[in-house]
């Protein structure tokens, strides 16, 4: 299983939302062909300011770890959906 989190710019606790499990592979055939960007830590969007708790979420990020594999999720850590809001 790996989290979904949706992500804001800014920093602070509403920047990302509380994340919800789901199956790796699941993510992986809804999402195939996306580029994908790995960080070893969660990624920060605009962190020069605070987030705006009612601004949309513009990002996706899935935290993958204890070794799951999919498709282009190859190791765990942080993977952005490039252009996936």
């Amino acid at each position: 299983m790996a989290n979904v989190y949706f992500v804001r710019q800014g920093t602070g606790e509403s920047a990302t939302n509380s994340g919800r499990e789901l199956p790796l592979s699941s993510i992986a055939s809804a999402f195939a062909g996306r580029n994908l960007v790995w960080s070893q830590g969660p990624p920060c969007f605009g962190d020069l300011l605070p987030a705006n708790s009612v601004a949309d979420f513009c990002y996706v990020v899935v935290h993958v770890e204890n070794g799951e594999r999919a498709a282009g999720f190859t190791k765990d850590g942080y993977w952005l959906l490039d252009g996936v809001s």
